[in-house]
C-alpha cells in the first residue's frame, strides 16, 4: 500500500503540473490535433513517469544475462548430501529493541488504512456508475433501427436524445431534423467516428476512476471532450458549411434533449465555448513556440519524480522468524552471532513487537548498490573464478561468470540475503570504512570483492563445418561417470548440453582445439585433446577436470514400475555423516517415480526407474541403487555416489 500511495502522489504531481500548463497557455490555441496529443500525453505520462528508472540507474551497465540452469560441466562440484550452512534469523523483538526506539505509531497506520479503504469504496462506486452508463448506452443501440453505410452503422432511435456517436455507431432520431440539419449532424459525427474519438473519451473516463481525488482530473476529462468537439466543428466548417447556420443548428439540437454519457455529442454543455472558438481567428504559427516548452517540462517532471528515487528510494526488508527454515527444520549449521546483524535507529522503521511479527528495514539505493561488483575465489592454485552481483528491483542477482546462471536473493538483514529455491544464503562482510569486501557464497566459499576485474572479451576464429563436427559426441567426467555432456556443432559454435539436468551453454572457437564460453566470462574454456589420428579423445574444462569422449555412450532408458512396486522403496533412510551426527533422507513414490527429500534442507529430487533396483535423476548427476535382502525387502540405498543409507522404517 505504501508503494501505491507514493506512486499515486507522484502521478498526481505530474498530472497537475502538465495540465495546469496546458490550461494556462495552450487551451485557447486552435492547434486542435496537437492539443489532442498533449491531453492524451498528460494521461499517459502521469501514469508512466513515476515508474521510470531512477536517474542513478542510468549508465550502470548491469544488464543481467538470460537465466540458464546450473551447468556443472563447467561449474563447481555440487557437494550433494552435505548439510548447507544456514543463517540465524532474528528470533524476537528483543534483538531489535536493544538497537532502536523508533516505531511507527499504530494510529497512523490505521488512519492510512481507513483513508485507503474509503478511496477504494468511492472508486468502486464510480466504476459501477461507469458500467451502468455503458449498459444504458448498449441498450439504446440494441433498440435502434440500424442500417450500414460503408463502415458507419446508422441507428435511428425513437428516444428523445441528442445525436451522438460511439465508435462506428451514429445515433440520431431522423424524424426530428430536416435534411439540412441531418446532413450537418452526420458530417460532424463522421469526423468523430473516423478519428476514433471514442477511445479518447473512454480513456479519460477510466483515468478519472483512479485519480478522481484530484479535482483537476474532472477538468482534464472535460477538456478532452471539448477539444474533440473543436476538431469536429473545425473540419465541418472547412467543408464550406455556413458558420451561423451550423451554430444555430447546434443550439436548436440541444434544446430539451437528454445527453448520453461516454459518447461524442453533436451538442454539449460547453456550447458557448464551441461557438466562441469557431469565431476566433486561426492561431498564428508564431504561437507554436509555446509547445516547444512541453518537452523540457516533461523531462523536468521525470527528473523531479525519479531523482527522489535515486536519493531516497528505499527497499522494504522483512525479517521473519522462519526466513531461514525449511519445512519446519532448524538450520543445521553454526549460527551467526547477533553482533553480526547490524541494525541502526536510522534504518529501522518498525521493530518486532511480538514473537511472530516482522521487522521492516529501509536501505537506500546507494547502500543497496554497494553490494554490486565482481567477487573472486581461487578454486585451485592458479585458477580464479568470478561471480557478478547486480541489483534488480529489491533483490540481488548473483550471476556465475562461468555458466551465466542467475540466482535471485531477497534481503533478510543489512548483510544477509537468501535464495529460498536453492536454500542458498549470502553473507557479506564490511571493512572498518563500511565498504563491502567479501561474501560467503555457496554455503562454504569466501569470495573477495575484485574491483579491478574485467571479464575477458575474445574474438572467435572461423572453423569449417567438418572441423566443428569432429567435436560432436558424448563426454563423461572421469571423476563421476554420471556426469555426461553432449556436444553438438551449430554453425561456428559448440552447444554443450548437460544430460543430468538438461542445461545448455554455447562455446566459440578461439583456436582449432580450444573453445571459450560465448556468454559470460570468456576465460572459461574447454581444451580438447586429439589422438595420433587427429580424432578428439577428451576435453579439459577451466577447472582442470578431464572429460573423456565416449563414442559408445547410450542414454539411460526409463522403465515403468507399478505403484505397488514403488511403494516398497518408500521410507526413511539414515546415514552417520560423522560420529554422533545422523542425517536422514525420505523416499516416497509420486507420479510413477521416486522422490528423495533431503531432511536437512527440504530439497526434493525426482528419480526415474532404470531397473527394479537402479534409478537415475534428470536433475542431479547421481543415481540411486537399492539393496534387497533374501526376502526381497529393501534394506539399503547407495545415494550421493558414495553413501550407503540404511532403511530405518
Amino acid at each position: 500500500m505504501e508503494a501505491f500511495i507514493i506512486y499515486f502522489l507522484k502521478a498526481n504531481l505530474v498530472l497537475s503540473v502538465l495540465f495546469l500548463v496546458f490550461w494556462l497557455f495552450l487551451k485557447g490555441e486552435k492547434f486542435f490535433l496537437l492539443n489532442r496529443a498533449i491531453l492524451l500525453g498528460i494521461i499517459f505520462l502521469s501514469m508512466l513517469l513515476p515508474v521510470g528508472p531512477s536517474i542513478e540507474h542510468f549508465g550502470m551497465g548491469t544488464a543481467a544475462l538470460n537465466r540458464t540452469d546450473y551447468n556443472e560441466f563447467i561449474g563447481f562440484d555440487n557437494k550433494i548430501g552435505v548439510p548447507t550452512i544456514g543463517i540465524k534469523a532474528i528470533q524476537n523483538d528483543k534483538d531489535l529493541q536493544a538497537n532502536t526506539s523508533s516505531t511507527i505509531p499504530t494510529k497512523q497506520v490505521s488512519l492510512t488504512s481507513i483513508v485507503f479503504f474509503i478511496y477504494l469504496i468511492i472508486s468502486t462506486v464510480l466504476f459501477l456508475r461507469f458500467l451502468t452508463q455503458l449498459a444504458r448506452l448498449f441498450k439504446i443501440l440494441r433498440h435502434s433501427e440500424k442500417r450500414r453505410e460503408g463502415e458507419i452503422i446508422f441507428c435511428n432511435s425513437k428516444a428523445d436524445l441528442t445525436p451522438f456517436s460511439f465508435f462506428n455507431f451514429l445515433v440520431i432520431n431522423d424524424a426530428k431534423y430536416d435534411e439540412s440539419q441531418t446532413n450537418q449532424i452526420v458530417q460532424h459525427e463522421k469526423i468523430h467516428i473516423r478519428q476514433w474519438h471514442t477511445l479518447d473519451i473512454l480513456l479519460a473516463e477510466v483515468f478519472y476512476l483512479v485519480f478522481w481525488v484530484n479535482p483537476l482530473v474532472q477538468l482534464l476529462k472535460q477538456h478532452v471532450k471539448l477539444n474533440l468537439e473543436y476538431i469536429a466543428d473545425h473540419e465541418v466548417l472547412n467543408t464550406g458549411v455556413d458558420t451561423k447556420s451550423y451554430q444555430l443548428n447546434i443550439l436548436h439540437t440541444c434544446l430539451n434533449q437528454a445527453a448520453v454519457p461516454l459518447t461524442n455529442l453533436f451538442t454539449s454543455s460547453k456550447i458557448k465555448l464551441r461557438i466562441k472558438m469557431m469565431n476566433t481567428k486561426k492561431s498564428s504559427l508564431y504561437n507554436m513556440y509555446k509547445y516547444a516548452f512541453v518537452l523540457p517540462l516533461i523531462v523536468l517532471m521525470y527528473l523531479v519524480v525519479n531523482t527522489a528515487n535515486a536519493k531516497n528510494e528505499s527497499h522494504v526488508l522483512i525479517i521473519r522468524n522462519d526466513d531461514f527454515k525449511t519445512d519446519g527444520k532448524k538450520p543445521q549449521s553454526k549460527p551467526v552471532k547477533d553482533s553480526d546483524i547490524k541494525v541502526t535507529t536510522k534504518n529501522v522503521v518498525n521493530p518486532l513487537k511480538e514473537k511472530n511479527e516482522s521487522a521492516v528495514l529501509r536501505i537506500t539505493v546507494a547502500e543497496f548498490k554497494a553490494y554490486e561488483g565482481y567477487y573472486k575465489f581461487q578454486f585451485k592454485r592458479g585458477i580464479d573464478s568470478h561471480i557478478k552481483i547486480i541489483t534488480k528491483s529489491n533483490n540481488l542477482v548473483l550471476i556465475e561468470q562461468w555458466s551465466g546462471k542467475e540466482f535471485i536473493f531477497e534481503q533478510k538483514s543489512e548483510l544477509e540475503f537468501f535464495n529460498k529455491a536453492e536454500n542458498f544464503p549470502l553473507k557479506f562482510t564490511k571493512n572498518n570504512e563500511g565498504a563491502i569486501t567479501q561474501v560467503l557464497a555457496y554455503n562454504r566459499d569466501l569470495w573477495n570483492k575484485d574491483n579491478e576485474y574485467k571479464p575477458q572479451l575474445k574474438a572467435a576464429v572461423k572453423l569449417t563445418s567438418d572441423q566443428m563436427k569432429t567435436f560432436e559426441g558424448y563426454y563423461q567426467l572421469n571423476s563421476n561417470k554420471e556426469m555426461v555432456a553432449k556436444m553438438v556443432a551449430s554453425k561456428n559454435d559448440l552447444i554443450v548440453q548437460t544430460l543430468w539436468n538438461g542445461t545448455e551453454s554455447t562455446y566459440s572457437p578461439e583456436s582449432e582445439s580450444r573453445f571459450f564460453l560465448k556468454s559470460g566470462d570468456n576465460s572459461v574454456t574447454i581444451k580438447f585433446e586429439k589422438d595420433i589420428n587427429g580424432s578428439i579423445t577428451s576435453g579439459t574444462d577451466f577447472m582442470g577436470r578431464t572429460w573423456t569422449k565416449n563414442n559408445n555412450y547410450a542414454p539411460r532408458k526409463e522403465i515403468q514400475l507399478t505403484a505397488k512396486q514403488l511403494q516398497t522403496y518408500e521410507g526413511e533412510y539414515t546415514f552417520e555423516f560423522k560420529p554422533g551426527k545422523i542425517e536422514t533422507i525420505i523416499i516416497t513414490a509420486r507420479g510413477g517415480n521416486l522422490i528423495l527429500k533431503e531432511n536437512w534442507s527440504g530439497n526434493e529430487i525426482t528419480f526415474f526407474a532404470e531397473s527394479e533396483v537402479d534409478f537415475f535423476s534428470k536433475q542431479r548427476p547421481f543415481p540411486l541403487k537399492f539393496t534387497k535382502n533374501a526376502a526381497g525387502n529393501i534394506t539399503h540405498v547407495l545415494a550421493f555416489q558414495k553413501d550407503l543409507w540404511t532403511k530405518a522404517r
